[in-house]
């Protein structure tokens, strides 16, 4: 079961199923910036007796090891008898297979060790896992939303413009392409190109590009991730219909959608 929630209803979803009992493995996905933290924050002052675990790093195996004493060094220390809810953080830097998001052998060996040998909600904090499907819930936060904005000051602007620009796949982007990101990251009709200057610049192709690689993956991390994984989707959808034609525009969906196929696994 999928949805995308706000973070007010995922607290909401993820009480309910604590109080419904019984052990099943939640995927919680989503950003710093779509609030996860607050989620976890919510959920400890609405449900006592929460145990955390940071599971960077850890494999399955270790993982689960973590947890039952976590949940044993709990009922010790009497914060509840019978621990019935668990938050695991760091969920993509599970060691295993590489994959966005958890491992889907660690998610099925939770399921199994601990979901169901002990009776647990087991909730997983992870950036993106791209299943969606099977039995298992999945609530992905939203991710913040841009859109237009009289009060935004020019260098504010700027920044959206530039941040546009450095999700463009490879070493640069026609203007043509550099507007259709930037439409679908700010929802906004920016003035571009921006001035050349010292961060960007037209190459002989006539297509934009940050003169500095760092700056460009500065500002493309800038970008709350969900949002910029939205964006990447939407391009695709668009780049896909110019495919093999003879002009700039064919040229650059031809090399970005292999960029796009290769950074998945």
């Amino acid at each position: 079961m999928y949805e995308t929630v706000t973070a007010a209803t995922a607290v909401q979803r993820i009480t309910a199923w604590h109080q419904e009992g019984g052990g099943r493995v939640v995927e919680l996905m989503g950003s710093t910036g779509a609030a996860r933290a607050d989620v976890r924050t919510q959920v400890r002052d609405a449900v006592p007796g929460v145990v955390c675990v940071d599971a960077a790093a850890l494999d399955g195996d270790a993982l689960v090891a973590r947890i039952r004493e976590g949940v044993w060094q709990a009922a010790e220390a009497g914060a509840g008898v019978g621990v019935r809810l668990v938050v695991l953080t760091e969920g993509q830097r599970v060691t295993g297979r590489r994959e966005w998001g958890c491992p889907t052998a660690v998610l099925e060996q939770l399921e199994r060790e601990v979901a169901e040998a002990l009776g647990v909600l087991l909730v997983l904090e992870v950036d993106w896992h791209e299943v969606r499907g099977g039995t298992r819930a999945q609530l992905e936060l939203e991710s913040p939303v841009r859109g237009p904005d009289p009060g935004r000051s020019a260098a504010e602007s700027r920044q959206w413009a530039l941040q546009a620009l450095a999700l463009q796949e490879g070493g640069g982007a026609p203007l043509e392409v550099w507007r259709q990101l930037s439409w679908a990251l700010n929802h906004d009709e920016l003035e571009l190109p921006v001035d050349v200057d010292e961060e960007i610049e037209v190459d002989r192709r006539g297509w934009y590009r940050f003169r500095n690689f760092k700056r460009s993956r500065e500002l493309a991390r800038s970008v709350d991730p969900g949002l910029a994984r939205q964006v990447h989707a939407q391009m695709a959808r668009w780049l896909v219909e110019h495919v093999g034609a003879d002009s700039d525009l064919g040229r650059y969906a031809d090399a970005a959608l292999v960029e796009q196929v290769g950074r998945w696994p």
